[in-house]
């Protein structure tokens, strides 16, 4: 999954920004993973579809904070 998000910091700008995001599934107990080392998130889910929507959910809470610390620039 390669998503481009835009996103408006404080000082009304827009960045777009492109991550890559790595699925794979683990053996041992049949969930599937989805990584975005470049962000530091992970996420498990039951399969791929829950993964992705785990990361979708994880990654809107990481921009809300990113942005109201004002660190998106950091990133």
């Amino acid at each position: 999954m390669n998503n481009t998000h835009e996103i408006a910091v404080k000082n009304r700008k827009i960045i777009k920004a492109s991550v890559s995001v790595l699925f794979f599934r683990l053996k041992e107990k049949g969930s599937v993973i989805a990584e975005c080392p470049a962000l530091g998130l992970v996420t498990e889910g039951k399969n791929p579809t829950e993964a992705k929507n785990m990361f979708e959910e994880a990654f809107s809470l990481w921009h809300e904070v990113v942005t109201e610390d004002g660190n998106i620039h950091q990133v």
